[in-house]
């Protein structure tokens, strides 16, 4: 229990240092190092690694591990992924929804949108407003896949979106994208609420649709790799 107790936090502490950009994309990374600033064993964070380079947050490359760089062109193919998934998920929670199912989405619907119309203007405050939101988001999400019914889908989707998390925090922060985040959200849930499946599906992929193109926009913008290698 220790031992899984010591694993589960350096994994958790070592990936919030990486969303968070404490630690850079193209930064290498050691054990002792991370030991030593963690206060944990080689062992734990030996095996937090080895998860996180699962996950595609950590390559190795000569004997050294990194911080991997998003390039374009995976990001172009999370979001195609994610179009063709999620949309599928949006149809089948439309199908297979319950009234109790559909009463959770609309409640966490309201919560978004009274959220997305708080922004604040203090930069300090604009941090905690984003993950904020990305919470809200994750939280109104997660009841369309328990909807659809589909876990692996849903662990699939949640997997990507640990590699896009950063460049989520960017896209964001641009003034104005939340508010059409929330009314891109209010459309696909209304169709779900409603039953209308294939609205929900359509509607859904437009969503993505849009926030690729943004993302890849503001990918070109920070410089970011376009391939790998």
């Amino acid at each position: 229990m220790i031992k899984k107790k010591s694993r589960d936090k350096a994994y958790d502490n070592i990936r919030d240092l990486i969303l968070s950009m404490k630690i850079m994309p193209g930064q290498s990374v050691t054990e002792n190092a991370l030991s030593d600033q963690l206060g944990l064993g080689r062992t734990p964070v030996r095996e937090a690694l080895a998860r996180l380079e699962s996950e595609g947050l950590i390559y190795s490359k000569n004997g050294r591990k990194t911080v991997y760089t998003l390039t374009i062109e995976e990001i172009k193919e999370i979001f195609d992924i994610k179009y063709a998934l999620e949309g599928a998920m949006a149809k089948w929670a439309a199908e297979r929804g319950t009234s109790a199912d559909k009463k959770r989405l609309r409640s966490i619907m309201s919560d978004m949108k009274r959220l997305a119309k708080t922004r604040p203007e203090n930069e300090q405050e604009r941090e905690n407003y984003l993950h904020s939101w990305i919470k809200i988001d994750k939280a109104l999400h997660d009841v369309i896949f328990k909807m659809a019914g589909s876990e692996k889908a849903a662990r699939i989707v949640e997997k990507l979106n640990i590699q896009w998390h950063r460049t989520r925090i960017s896209v964001y922060a641009i003034e104005g994208r939340i508010l059409r985040s929330s009314k891109e959200h209010e459309e696909f849930v209304n169709y779900i609420i409603e039953g209308n499946a294939e609205k929900a599906e359509a509607s859904m992929k437009k969503h993505f649709q849009t926030l690729k193109s943004e993302i890849e926009n503001v990918m070109k913008l920070f410089n970011y790799p376009t391939t790998g290698g």
